[in-house]
């Protein structure tokens, strides 16, 4: 509230001008202050709803940016997982390639070793056959 007797000092020393206490100016600055303390109040409330208002936007602002980044995460899921699959398929190609090198690098020798086998085998038979028949003949 306003403080009269300040108010009526700080009047007689700038203006040099006397007031009272029941003086008509007093009524005047009550309605003022009364104005004013009304108005700031409706400052207050607008300020009040516009920060509100604020922050609603914000947290709009905030969803939308939270869906635009899930959109661009799924995006990017999405060429991630394609890309995996692709290199996947690589490699799966590449481990059909080196196991079917590997097939035949053992089969190589086993092939040799059996057509040795089999070739001794026949060698053996032959000899054996030539020392029948010598043994057979002789006779």
């Amino acid at each position: 509230m306003l403080d009269e007797k300040r108010v009526i000092n700080e009047v007689a020393a700038r203006n040099g001008i006397r007031i009272d206490a029941d003086d008509p100016f007093f009524a005047s600055a009550t309605m003022v202050q009364l104005a004013l303390e009304e108005t700031l109040k409706i400052v207050e409330e607008r300020f009040r709803t516009t920060i509100a208002e604020f922050e609603s936007h914000i947290r709009l602002a905030e969803r939308s940016a939270g869906k635009a980044v899930a959109q661009e995460a799924k995006v990017w899921a999405s060429e991630l997982r394609e890309g995996l699959r692709r290199d996947i398929t690589a490699a799966g190609l590449k481990a059909r390639v080196l196991v079917q090198e590997v097939h035949e690098a053992h089969e190589r020798p086993r092939q040799i070793f059996w057509t040795a086998v089999g070739l001794l085998s026949a060698l053996g038979l032959f000899c054996s056959g030539v020392w029948f028949g010598r043994l057979t003949h002789l006779r």
